[in-house]
C-alpha cells in the first residue's frame, strides 16, 4: 500500500508540470489536420488564392501536419513518463516527519 501512495503522489506531482496527454496519436494527428485544413480555407478566402489547384502541395502539407501531431503526442508522453519517474524517485516511502 505505501508503494501505491508513492505512485499517486508522484503521478499528481508529475501532472502539475508535465500532464499525461489525453487521446491517442491518431487523435492528435486528426486534430492537426483539421486545424491546418481550416487555416488553408481561411487563407484561400482571405487571399482568394485557389489552393485547390495544388492538390499535391495540400496532400504533402496535411501529411506533414498529421505526422507533427503524432510526434507532439509522443513527445508529451515521453516528458510525462520522465516526470513521473523523477517524482517517483523524489517521493520516497519515508514518513512526513522524517528527513530524507
Amino acid at each position: 500500500m505505501p508503494d501505491e501512495h508513492r505512485r499517486t503522489k508522484a503521478r499528481d506531482a508529475a501532472n502539475e508540470y508535465a500532464p499525461k496527454p489525453d487521446g491517442s496519436s491518431l487523435t492528435y494527428g486528426f486534430v492537426g489536420v483539421s486545424l491546418a485544413g481550416l487555416a488553408m480555407i481561411f487563407f484561400d478566402m482571405f487571399y482568394d488564392a485557389n489552393i485547390i489547384a495544388h492538390p499535391v502541395i495540400i496532400a504533402v502539407l496535411l501529411a506533414a501536419v498529421f505526422l507533427g501531431g503524432v510526434i507532439l503526442r509522443k513527445r508529451r508522453k515521453r516528458l510525462h513518463v520522465a516526470a513521473f519517474k523523477d517524482e517517483y524517485e523524489r517521493h520516497n516511502n519515508s514518513h512526513p516527519g522524517k528527513s530524507h
